[in-house]
């Protein structure tokens, strides 16, 4: 019975491990830039190909509309200055989606935001790591139970 276990519990590691580094070919990643004077919204996919035509929603703390346009060739796209405050960019193109919160500060200071992303060679890494273990693991059990 608890072999069984183990079986279910190395391949639940498996599954887990591998399976939540979402290694996509067309991962959507966003940045906001705030220059003085605007709002830059950049959007790639992991591939590093910019997202053309991508929508930029800003949303302000209440989840209110405040701004929108599409990004252009090289995968830009600028907006009017915003007041001071808390907002979200969400950028969406062809079901894939980035959201990046962002602070609106009263200085003029060029500041920027992006969402930090586990680097998928290490989140692979992980997974293959923690899958080995637990196989160790069973072998270990396994054995002291012939001995």
């Amino acid at each position: 019975m608890s072999s069984r276990f183990l079986v279910l519990a190395i391949t639940a590691v498996g599954v887990i491990g591998l399976g939540s580094n979402r290694a996509s070919a067309h991962d959507l990643q966003g940045r906001v830039k705030l220059p003085p004077d605007a709002v830059i919204v950049e959007a790639w996919f992991s591939d590093d190909t910019p997202a053309q035509g991508a929508s930029v929603t800003i949303t302000d703390a209440g989840g209110n509309e405040v701004a929108s346009s599409k990004t252009d060739d090289t995968g830009v796209c600028r907006l009017p200055k915003l007041s001071a405050g808390k907002y979200t960019a969400i950028v969406e193109l062809i079901g894939h989606r980035d959201t990046i919160d962002f602070e609106v500060a009263e200085s003029s200071t060029m500041l920027e935001f992006s969402n930090w992303r586990l680097n998928k060679t290490l989140g692979f890494t992980a997974g293959v790591v923690g899958l080995l273990a637990t196989s160790c693991a069973f072998w270990l059990i396994r054995r002291r139970k012939t001995v």
